[in-house]
């Protein structure tokens, strides 16, 4: 700050700037330029614009002066929704608080161009007749209500720079002084607001900020928008070595690309807090683009937790709420909870109500918040205005316990402070009186939420992430402005479509045209290139598959060779961080504690196959039982189709017992005994909201593969089946495996088939080798060795693959069922004796390495990669 603007404000002057960020700079400025000549000054008087006006109007609303409300930006909002809402045009809209959003723009526009009375006469096209309607209904409410908005203040104040109202304006601004300081821009209300103080004695001047003549300036080019990223982020970081305490990143579309910003920014400033699930100032960077109110997840909890409390919510409602750490339930209710949920998912109980939930929920906390709710909501009326449901709302999160039992960090508290005013703005504005119900009044409120921007205040760092606007008026040490590429910069022209397009072409509002973007891109470009002693200018060259080039305003900028940024050092990402210069210690995981015997473990033959398939899933899924939660949908699950075929033909032989019989049977008593059973069998496994039309196809479905299988069963030599879901105890290692084989014919010349039904993918090649990955048929025949099966089988039930595939001791003319030849049936039994006794002692032992039978394959639909880390061991080994 030069000494001129530092003899103003001591002479009690007032700096007005266009931005809070420029004020605040400014100030902080001043303050260090005072403190070098005394310990104590009077706070100089810098504003951001808005600040300075606000500070006005409280002074005249202090001086008695004032007949007017104010309304703030939440109010407008919200007086903009329901002035949208209440008109028939409005009602069929799909996103009214984007629609108020945007009206509120155009409003304000029409404002500052001073031609809110007359640019109806251009209106043309359906749209903009449409906001002459909201505008027009808007401004009744606000006559009515003897309230003007934010885009009426300036208008209003000029008519208070009277004699009579000077000491309201002396208490802000002492001397009629005044530096309008770096605006860039200015627009027809402003201009007139500055001539009307001149006419009233005030001494009004403009000043621009001094340019620097930078030392260094470069035009660099990146391989995509990550490598820019990065690089800016490791030249900051080397700026900050060197001593460097004001360094700016400037980012034209800060506000799309603020996380992927944030997460570069964190990567190589401070990665561990990558591993934070909790937001966090930085100490080392700030970046200036808001967040909306409503992405904070303590905000969204609280949205959450309103949205479940009338009427019907959905199971991942309930599932998002019980794992929020910002409700009043401890770990091990959470427990509790997480069974009940699981309970609910086995049910199906996709959709609930809180009524619903209390009936099948244990004592919890969330069942003593459940009772203290429901005669707090029935005492409510069924609409109400605004103000009374935000007040409501404030209590139902009360009584919830919302925002939890552990201490808020720091921008967990901003954070619900901000929402805190947001209600308070709510309920302030009761003179919107028109009765709304309860998910109407939530509805409008999450979409004020959603548009009001919040940013955590900063620690005052030393780097600065700032947009174009913010960066104006700003000097640094070093500045990177990045992602200017030709399709970005100059941006593209985006006029407000509630407003005529020539209309907005001929005042030259803000991104009417794309000549004034052009205009706009270059005077920035220009004033960041002298904002810094250091300056650099990037864009990248390829977005995905697009190409891209650097902007045309770039071009007088010296182009930097690609080893110009060698010198940033090399970036590690966090994993690699934690092996760098660490003394790592090796733990071998693979092994588990042995099975004890008072372990309680169902064997079956699924044991083997998950043993079989990756010694650790046999391991997690049987001994831990982690199991992925299995969601019940309306329709039939795959392994309830297998169930149905299993439990027809389970029903079908123990009736009909032989192929004779099958055979004197008609088409007719067959098809009609085939629908019969599948109806009975179907009928269990049929849930309340499956749909008709899909349970007559499925039914048709299960009919056509049963029909296609019996064929078969025709076409063999005569048999006759002896067993269906025959129980079975096999003991093998002090291990006794439960089985049920699902069925077992003798052929004319009394020999044993062993037949298991399968409706999914089966190859006979899966029941061989160390690790067979189908060992259902060898542990069946290792059972029944007494009856000396002759032959093993699987029947395919599905539409892709039907009919038998087996192996047999000679040739039984059974198609599908080959001969045995590469070893004699006679080792059958002490092959797979020592191959399954291999899987059961390991799996006894407690064998649990990581080692799918088929890598990426087995993985596939593994709900377990999480847990085993297979993964990082890949990557490890790689």
């Amino acid at each position: 700050m030069d000494h001129k603007l530092i003899a103003f404000l001591k002479e009690s002057g007032t700096l007005i700037t266009p931005s809070r960020r420029l004020a605040s700079s400014l100030l902080k400025q001043a303050n260090s330029h005072y403190g070098q000549d005394s310990s104590v000054w009077l706070t100089p008087r810098i504003y951001a614009l808005q600040d300075w006006l606000l500070a006005i109007w409280e002074q005249l609303e202090i001086q008695g002066s004032i007949d007017k409300q104010l309304l703030t930006p939440v109010q407008s909002l919200l007086l903009w929704i329901t002035v949208i809402r209440s008109l028939p045009v409005g009602k069929n809209l799909l996103n009214i608080s984007a629609t108020a959003k945007m009206a509120n723009q155009a409003w304000g526009l029409l404002h500052q161009w001073r031609i809110e009375d007359s640019w109806f006469q251009e209106s043309i096209n359906l749209d903009q007749q449409t906001f002459q309607q909201f505008a027009m209904h808007y401004q009744q409410w606000l006559t009515c209500h003897h309230a003007i908005d934010g885009a009426q203040l300036i208008g209003t104040l000029q008519t208070y720079l009277t004699s009579s109202h000077q000491v309201a304006w002396q208490r802000v601004s002492p001397v009629k002084k005044l530096i309008f300081y770096g605006f860039e821009e200015s627009y027809p209300l402003l201009e007139k607001f500055q001539e009307v103080l001149i006419q009233q004695g005030w001494q009004v001047n403009h000043r621009s900020p001094t340019n620097k003549n930078p030392q260094f300036l470069g035009r660099a080019a990146f391989h995509d928008q990550q490598q820019e990223l990065l690089a800016a982020a490791l030249f900051v970081k080397q700026k900050l070595a060197e001593g460097k305490k004001n360094i700016g990143i400037v980012v034209p579309d800060l506000a799309n690309m603020r996380k992927q910003v944030d997460k570069t920014m964190k990567e190589v400033f401070e990665p561990l807090t990558l591993c934070e699930p909790q937001a966090k100032v930085s100490e080392f960077y700030n970046i200036s683009a808001a967040t909306p109110l409503d992405h904070y997840p303590i905000i969204y909890s609280a949205f959450c937790w309103l949205k479940i409390l009338k009427g019907t919510f959905s199971l991942s409602d309930y599932f998002q709420i019980i794992h929020s750490p910002f409700f009043a339930w401890n770990a091990n209710e959470l427990t509790l909870l997480l069974q009940h949920y699981e309970s609910l998912l086995k049910n199906n109980q996709q959709r609930l109500t809180l009524d619903k939930l209390g009936k099948t929920m244990v004592d919890s906390t969330w069942l003593e918040i459940i009772h203290k709710i429901e005669p707090y909501f029935n005492a409510l009326p069924n609409k109400m205005p605004y103000a009374q449901w935000a007040k409501h709302f404030q209590q139902l999160l009360m009584l919830s316990g919302w925002p939890g039992l552990r201490s808020l960090n720091s921008v967990e508290h901003q954070v619900v402070n901000r929402w805190q005013e947001a209600l308070a703005e709510c309920r302030m504005i009761d003179s919107i009186q028109e009765p709304v119900s309860y998910h109407e009044a939530l509805s409008t409120l999450r979409g004020i939420v959603a548009q009001i921007p919040f940013q955590a205040q900063s620690k005052g760092a030393n780097v600065q992430v700032l947009g174009i606007l913010e960066a104006l008026g700003l000097q640094f040490d070093c500045i990177w402005v990045l992602g200017l590429h030709s399709e970005a910069w100059p941006p593209l022209a985006k006029p407000n479509p509630l407003l005529p397009l020539p209309l907005q072409r001929q005042l030259k509002m803000p991104h009417a045209s794309s000549e004034r973007e052009m205009a706009y891109a270059k005077t920035m470009t220009e004033r960041l290139c002298a904002s810094a002693d250091e300056v650099i200018l990037s864009y990248p060259k390829a977005d995905k598959a697009k190409i891209l080039e650097g902007s045309e305003l770039l071009r007088h900028v010296p182009l930097l060779p690609d080893h110009h940024f060698k010198t940033l050092g090399e970036f590690n990402r966090l994993e690699e961080q934690f092996k760098l210069n660490q003394a790592l210690e090796t733990i071998i995981d693979n092994q588990a504690p042995p099975l004890l015997p008072s372990e309680k473990i169902a064997a079956t033959s699924q044991l083997l196959s998950l043993q079989a398939a990756c010694p650790f899933k046999a391991f997690a899924e049987i001994r831990l039982q982690a199991r992925r939660l299995e969601k019940t949908e309306d329709w039939l699950a795959t392994f309830e189709q297998g169930i149905i075929l299993h439990e027809v033909l389970q029903h079908f032989w123990q009736e009909v017992r032989t192929q004779q019989a099958l055979l004197a049977m008609t088409e007719e008593t067959l098809s009609h005994k085939l629908v019969q059973l599948i109806d009975n069998a179907i009928y269990r496994y049929i849930k309340p909201n499956t749909p008709a039309p899909y349970l007559k196809v499925e039914k048709n479905r299960l009919f056509i593969i049963l029909q296609d299988y019996l064929k078969l069963e025709k076409e063999r030599k005569p048999f006759k089946v002896v067993a269906v879901e025959w129980q079975k105890n096999y003991e093998l290692l002090d291990m006794t495996f439960r089985l049920r084989i699902d069925r077992v014919d003798k052929t004319e010349l009394n020999e044993t088939i062993l037949i298991d039904y399968k409706s999914g993918q089966f190859q006979m090649t899966q029941i061989w080798g160390d690790r067979p990955k189908a060992p259902q048929l060898p542990l069946y025949y290792l059972a029944t060795i007494e009856e000396q099966p002759q032959a093993l089988c699987v029947a395919k039930l599905n539409r892709q693959t039907d009919g038998y595939e087996g192996i047999s001791r000679h040739s039984l003319a059974i198609k599908g069922i080959k001969e045995l030849t590469f070893m004699p049936w006679e080792e059958l039994e002490s092959y797979w004796s020592g191959t399954l006794s291999t899987l059961v002692a390991a799996f006894k032992r407690g064998d649990a390495m990581a080692a799918p039978l088929e890598g990426a394959v087995t993985c596939r639909y593994c709900a377990l990669t999480a847990f085993c880390r297979i993964n990082e061991q890949e990557n490890d080994d790689n």
